[in-house]
């Protein structure tokens, strides 16, 4: 069962994030104060994208690649609710209460929606004079009381929950026979193809209110499936097989989705006032093994080439995602080496809207905006988790130390082995130790320890 919730009891109480907002201290330079456009893609690999060596064409997102940053380490929670609520949050997802999906698993790192303790983005931003908008995939609280207006949001377009099929906009897993699409807490009805509906309610707003600065949330659902693409798309890829072909084609609706936004931001003058950043939830699910045979092969499932693993684990397949950053003349063109978090968001857009917390919001992300910006950065250790917290991961540097499922140790040398083939553990026990000590450390922090079940 949910936890019953309204705005009046999450803004009541000595932690109240209205308070701690209210009271921030806001920078004097508050005009030069950028916009931010955030865009995630929904299960796409690090290797769908042109600028890395994909065959599927993405001019667009090419284009924010080769005019700003591209990461090439950049980590997230290997699974779409987890790595949204940390995006948001700054938090692991546990303590934002979404180490799972939406379902209620009685425990407060599994409650499926975000916890009252959490300040999104939009909340901060908000508070310090942002006009802020989602439009695209919630996922993280499927109830109006978790939606975006309780967090933040003034305006919200889009899905509440996650599965959903793009022309009928109906829950792709069935059940239901009402349209998912919500513009703020009223369901609606709309033709389109959802992909088109997102980029179309983005560019509107966008254009609504000139003058104020601006945080756009766009959290689209492609590639996740189900894939409906119409032939101008599919078209694209004859000699693929169905499956690829749909893949393929919807991640060419989606560059061209980001294409309209993007001449939007050039329309209005706000190019070189506007930080882009492109991010992806997960990487790309694998394909079931077609035989018998194929599920004793160890990789039939890779699908990220050239990493081992897939969305739902924390081999660099599930959690090696895609990520770019586009601000003219305000970052150099290049790639960032240091290995870097889904988590770092939040407090980075803090530090750009020139916003200082009065109380600790327990960041586990760091502002990485110095790092932007090309000052010198050691990196530190990065802490993830697979899809119900069971197995784990630390990165540190080159190397990778791995807790399966199962409870085995695996330690990877990245430098040398981003396919995650050679499992070094017995050759480097003291590497393995200390490994350990700050994985267990960021493991009780998480809470991922308390993991409940699988219902």
């Amino acid at each position: 069962m949910k936890r019953p919730i309204s705005r009046i009891v999450r803004l009541a109480g000595t932690c109240s994030p209205a308070v701690a907002l209210s009271s921030g201290a806001l920078s004097p330079a508050e005009a030069a104060r950028p916009n931010i456009i955030v865009i995630l893609a929904d299960d796409m690999g690090f290797s769908d994208l042109g600028c890395h060596g994909s065959e599927i064409p993405t001019p667009n997102l090419d284009k924010l690649a080769a005019g700003g940053l591209r990461f090439t380490q950049f980590y997230n929670t290997s699974r779409c609710c987890p790595t949204r609520a940390s995006l948001l949050t700054g938090l692991y997802s546990h303590e934002a209460s979404m180490g799972d999906m939406t379902d209620d698993r009685g425990e407060d790192g599994y409650r499926g929606d975000l916890n009252n303790r959490c300040v999104t983005i939009a909340e901060v931003l908000q508070g310090a004079g942002y006009r802020t908008a989602m439009a695209g995939k919630w996922h993280v609280g499927t109830s109006l009381d978790f939606g975006p207006e309780t967090f933040g949001f003034d305006y919200f377009y889009g899905i509440r929950n996650g599965g959903i099929d793009p022309i009928t906009h109906l829950p792709s897993h069935g059940g239901g026979k009402e349209s998912l699409l919500y513009r703020n807490k009223q369901n609606i009805q709309e033709p389109g193809h959802v992909t088109d509906l997102f980029a179309k309610e983005a560019v509107q707003w966008l254009g609504a209110e000139p003058g104020r600065p601006f945080f756009l949330y766009l959290p689209f659902t492609a590639p996740h499936s189900p894939l409906v693409e119409a032939a101008r798309w599919t078209d694209l890829y004859p000699s693929e097989d169905d499956a690829d072909r749909k893949y393929f084609a919807a991640i060419s609706h989606l560059d061209e989705a980001v294409g309209k936004v993007l001449a939007e931001v050039e329309r209005l003058g706000q190019r070189e006032n506007t930080l882009i950043v492109f991010l992806s939830d997960n990487g790309r699910p694998g394909k079931r093994p077609r035989s018998i045979e194929d599920r004793k092969q160890a990789y039939v499932w890779d699908e990220n080439v050239p990493f081992r693993g897939q969305k739902g684990n924390v081999y660099e397949g599930g959690i090696h995602t895609p990520g770019l950053a586009f601000w003219p003349g305000h970052l150099k063109p290049g790639t960032v080496t240091v290995p870097l978090h889904i988590t770092d968001w939040m407090p980075t857009f803090c530090d750009l809207a020139g916003y200082r917390p009065n109380r600790d919001l327990k960041w586990d992300g760091s502002n990485i905006l110095p790092l932007l910006q090309q000052e010198p950065d050691a990196g530190r250790p990065l802490y993830t988790h697979g899809h119900f917290g069971i197995d784990r991961a630390l990165i540190d540097q080159n190397w990778k130390l791995v807790i399966t499922t199962q409870g085995a140790t695996e330690l990877y040398d990245l430098a040398t082995d981003v396919g995650e083939r050679k499992n070094l553990a017995a050759e480097h026990p003291e590497i393995v130790q200390r490994l350990q000590s700050a994985l267990k450390e960021a493991s009780a922090r998480d809470g991922d320890a308390k993991a409940p079940a699988q219902k």
